[in-house]
């Protein structure tokens, strides 16, 4: 066993990057050596097969994670040292095609067993261009979390031969499952180090993918594993970084079909392209889920969505203390029959932010300059139903003054792009920040600045320091699937 570890360690550091590498598997030997497809009784992963999957390091290892929303990532709780860990997380076949990093934090009720074994990280950049296989949840968990259920496991771990850092995939079944533990695998089907957290995927009857188990702990690498079940706790993650997980269900499981709860990938194990350059995105997918109900439709929905200003409340006044600006925190509610697609944020008049996936309540942190304002929220559903909420005016080293007399007042903000009742985030002109213009003097982007979700091109830096990084970690450093507890 000892020469094993050796030979991975060497083995690892021969590893191409994804620009190097011969087709979609990778390169058919290493020193004149044949590449023995498995890990344990798998294969290699295709360039842009199963894209959800990510590589999980930081200084105490290797894991792996799902992808489960643009900003998301869903791993297991004994791979995250502390609340608030930095991790890099990274995509493609060698987990060097694109780099982000994340902020995890574990579930606090983790002691050991695979029921609580989960934690999130949330990416500081969004990844847009990889299609999402969404969690399995509500009513679909009863139906294919069941003993015998066909089931693909995927992972950058240990495969037996003692390679480690590349995507393999396993199909095996579910063997049982019980208290949020889910057993899967044996008879040399299975995952191993550096596997954990890592995802299992299931098929269901209309031919797209869910995606549910978490990688926690097992025996002997080939024997079989036991995983956490992600419907378990995927609430706590949607109330910890505020984003839908769900798209075809509410928070507590109940069938609440959005025009998102559909389009899912039906060959996520192919991949859509042959270069992460595109991000893998495309590819055949499913109609509108009907799994646990009737398919969303919007035919009949002429109901607006509600929508209030939580604070701060009308006529406050902040003072600068002889600053440029003061921190205005704005917390919006907002609700609809269906479902909401975004929620602008407006002052005076003109879009300045906008939330396009979050969940209640909406928070803004803007920087303002000295003067009078009147803000608003514009709440959008799938209908393209709209409402504005009743406005709200604020001071900053003054005195509010009623709408339509505040300083600095642009005038006719028609321009602008909201009308009359607000519009979408995309109207009016904009200046290189992103913010509406015809502002205020001090708004623009110098006085005045408003957190938001941006996306900017993917970052494909950092690939060979991930590589570097396990590679003198050596196996030490990878996370499985722990020794049962």
């Amino acid at each position: 066993m000892r020469y094993r570890l050796v030979v991975a360690i060497a083995i690892l550091l021969a590893l191409p990057t994804a620009a190097q590498a011969e087709g979609p598997e990778g390169p058919d030997t290493i020193e004149g050596e044949p590449l023995e497809p498995k890990i344990y009784g798998g294969e290699p992963s295709a360039t842009c097969g199963w894209p959800t999957t990510v590589l999980v390091t930081s200084n105490g290892g290797l894991c792996t994670g799902t992808l489960v929303h643009p900003q998301v990532v869903i791993t297991a709780a004994h791979c995250v040292t502390n609340d608030g860990v930095s991790m890099q997380i990274g995509f493609g076949p060698n987990g060097n095609s694109l780099s982000r990093n994340g902020t995890c934090s574990a579930h606090p009720s983790y002691n050991g067993n695979a029921t609580n074994d989960i934690a999130y990280c949330t990416l500081g950049q969004a990844v847009d261009n990889v299609p999402i296989v969404p969690p399995l949840f509500g009513c679909e968990v009863g139906q294919y979390i069941t003993p015998g259920q066909q089931v693909t496991i995927v992972g950058y771990g240990e495969t037996n031969q003692g390679n480690v850092g590349v995507k393999y995939e396993v199909t095996t079944t579910i063997t049982g499952s019980q208290n949020g533990e889910i057993s899967i695998g044996g008879n040399g089907q299975d995952s191993c180090s550096g596997d954990s957290g890592g995802p299992v995927y299931v098929q269901i009857d209309d031919g797209s993918w869910r995606v549910f188990g978490i990688t926690s702990y097992g025996g002997q690498c080939g024997s079989g594993g036991v995983y956490g079940n992600m419907a378990t706790n995927l609430g706590w993650v949607e109330q910890q970084t505020g984003f839908d997980l769900s798209p075809c269900h509410d928070g507590q499981g109940n069938w609440t079909p959005s025009p998102t709860c559909g389009s899912f990938p039906l060959d996520p194990g192919s991949g859509a392209g042959t270069a992460w350059a595109q991000g893998c995105g495309g590819g055949p997918v499913s109609g509108f889920s009907a799994t646990c109900g009737a398919p969303f439709s919007a035919e009949a929905d002429d109901e607006p969505p509600s929508v209030s200003i939580t604070s701060p409340a009308d006529g406050s006044t902040y003072m600068t203390g002889g600053a440029n600006t003061v921190l205005v925190t704005v917390t919006a509610d907002a609700s609809d029959n269906v479902g909401l697609t975004k929620l602008n944020l407006s002052i005076n008049g003109n879009p300045v932010a906008n939330s396009d996936d979050a969940v209640a309540p909406y928070t803004w942190d803007l920087e303002m300059p000295p003067g009078s304002f009147t803000i608003e929220a514009v709440a959008f559903d799938y209908s393209d139903n709209q409402t504005t909420s009743t406005p709200i005016t604020i001071g900053v080293d003054q005195d509010p003054e009623p709408p339509g007399t505040t300083s600095g007042d642009p005038g006719d903000s028609t321009d602008s792009g909201m009308g009359e009742g607000g519009s979408d985030s995309g109207g009016g002109e904009s200046d290189e920040s992103g913010l509406g213009s015809g502002l205020p003097p001090g708004f623009g982007g110098e006085g005045f600045e408003a957190s938001c979700t941006c996306t900017t091109s993917p970052d494909r830096s950092g690939g060979a320091a991930i590589l570097q990084l396990f590679a003198l970690l050596g196996l030490a450093g990878l996370a499985r699937r722990r020794a049962r507890p």
